[in-house]
């Protein structure tokens, strides 16, 4: 039998923002779901939008 070891990171807005600025783009939108529902502390996902910076 098989197994395999799984690493998980979670990331803030804030952090995910700040690797996003690191790499030359910019949010555009954050949402909390592909429904497009606002960002929040309790949301299921976090949806970043980002596009280059110019």
């Amino acid at each position: 039998m098989e197994s395999w070891a799984h690493a998980w990171r979670a990331y803030t807005l804030a952090e995910v923002a700040a690797m996003l600025t690191a790499s030359r783009l910019e949010v555009v939108r954050t949402a909390g779901g592909w429904e497009g529902c606002d960002y929040g502390a309790d949301s299921p996902r976090m949806v970043v939008v980002s596009r280059e910076r110019h």
